[in-house]
């Protein structure tokens, strides 16, 4: 997937239920050429070092393609949406299926919307009654296609 490669779309997951598709070996600046070259990038049930998703989200933000990205299935805990903070504003999708998001990771991720925002299409879950309610309607009614499905 290097930067001869004509593929737009890449989507990596483990639906078997068994435990997650582990990338961990992989070293971070291969991930981070190879994912950001894509124009979608679906991670669905992955296992990533932190300095993996920093080295990808460090990529994203200077030199990427990446318009939609699904981070689907993945553990709360290995997601630190500041690390999205410098992409959010290329991306016209993103999607947190199955990645169900603690009040503080949705608090951010909302204010940063909030200050940024090119999105047409988000999907989020999670508990979002600590979200002010005028904060969360201005950045909602920024985005064409919102799904909220299984939120609070």
């Amino acid at each position: 997937m290097g930067s001869e490669t004509r593929l737009k779309s890449f989507s990596l997951s483990n639906r078997t239920g068994a435990d997650k598709f582990d990338l961990s070996f992989v070293p971070s600046s291969i991930l981070a050429i190879a994912f950001n070259n894509l124009e979608s990038l679906t991670l669905e049930a992955v296992n990533l070092e932190t300095s993996q998703w920093k080295a990808i989200f460090d990529t994203m933000s200077v030199n990427s393609k990446v318009k939609h990205l699904y981070l689907e299935f993945l553990d709360h805990a290995t997601v630190d949406v500041k690390m999205l903070d410098s992409v959010l504003c290329n991306l016209t999708g993103l999607n947190f299926n199955g990645t169900i998001l603690k009040g503080e990771q949705l608090r951010h991720l909302v204010e940063s919307l909030d200050k940024s925002c090119n999105l047409l299409s988000l999907r989020l879950e999670g508990d979002l009654t600590n979200i002010p309610t005028k904060l969360l309607t201005r950045v909602l009614n920024q985005i064409e296609d919102v799904n909220l499905s299984y939120s609070i």
